[in-house]
């Protein structure tokens, strides 16, 4: 289903993805791609996570039966594009900041707290958040201090301005500095 708001309210709408919505998410596929590829060589090293997931038994790891074996795995073809995307805009900020002639100091305290909100976004962007009924928003990874397999996978914009998104995490992290 997709949650939408329902206009100037707060409440909310569900309906059935289209084939809009579908489309947008085989792009995301074939964009994740280019994006790997790209940042591989600019990065010298893999971009998505590759390292595998403490083994089987390890306490609160219960998702390796259902084929998620690396960090990697965490994410679904949109979502790791998408922080791809944040990640790579992170580092560019920094080498930004000193083309600019801020301070390395400075440069990496904004860097370190831009990275605090990018965080913050893995935690509630991935393959195992779920729906909250309650409040109608998602709840992020660690809201039950495990990485279980979750059956009511949720997944939020986070370009836009609902719950979990980078405009809401930001201001939250900015507030708590």
């Amino acid at each position: 289903a997709v949650v939408e708001t329902a206009g100037r309210g707060d409440g909310k709408r569900y309906r059935l993805p289209t084939e809009a919505d579908l489309a947008a998410y085989r792009a995301a596929e074939a964009a994740l791609a280019r994006k790997v590829e790209t940042l591989r060589a600019q990065w010298g090293m893999e971009p998505v996570p590759d390292e595998p997931l403490p083994p089987r038994g390890t306490l609160s790891f219960r998702i390796q039966g259902y084929g998620l074996d690396t960090w990697g795995d965490l994410f679904n073809p949109r979502q790791r594009l998408a922080l791809l995307v944040f990640a790579d805009a992170v580092r560019r900020a920094h080498q930004a900041m000193l083309a600019e002639g801020h301070a390395a100091d400075f440069a990496r305290a904004v860097t370190t707290y831009l990275a605090l909100c990018f965080d913050r976004l893995i935690s509630s962007y991935n393959s195992l958040c779920r729906w909250q009924p309650a409040g109608e928003k998602i709840a992020d990874v660690f809201s039950r201090h495990a990485l279980p397999m979750v059956w009511d996978f949720a997944e939020t914009n986070p370009l836009g301005s609902a719950s979990r998104s980078w405009n809401e995490l930001f201001t939250d992290t900015i507030n708590a500095l």
